[in-house]
């Protein structure tokens, strides 16, 4: 089911984007609702295996929502062996 307080935006093929499309798009420092940028305030990470998540809250229209990050990778692996002898 979409979401009924996402206001719909265009592309300009004039498809509608969905909110995680309008959030990728937007680079995700924007309210999807008022469009500020200025106005953000974020909580805690939470995490639970390749998900982690941050609930936002714009303070300029009051809106809140989870921000949702997805691991794609890692980088700089150190391992640490001990010979086992």
């Amino acid at each position: 089911m979409a979401n009924p307080l996402f206001i719909d935006r265009e592309t300009p093929a004039g498809a509608s984007l969905s909110p995680q499309e309008y959030a990728l798009e937007q680079g995700g420092a924007m309210c999807p609702v008022c469009e500020r940028t200025d106005m953000l305030e974020g909580g805690s990470i939470e995490v639970d295996g390749i998900h982690c998540w941050s609930t936002i809250v714009c303070l300029a229209c009051e809106t809140t929502w989870d921000d949702v990050y997805t691991l794609n990778y890692y980088d700089n692996l150190e391992l640490q062996i001990d010979d086992v002898d």
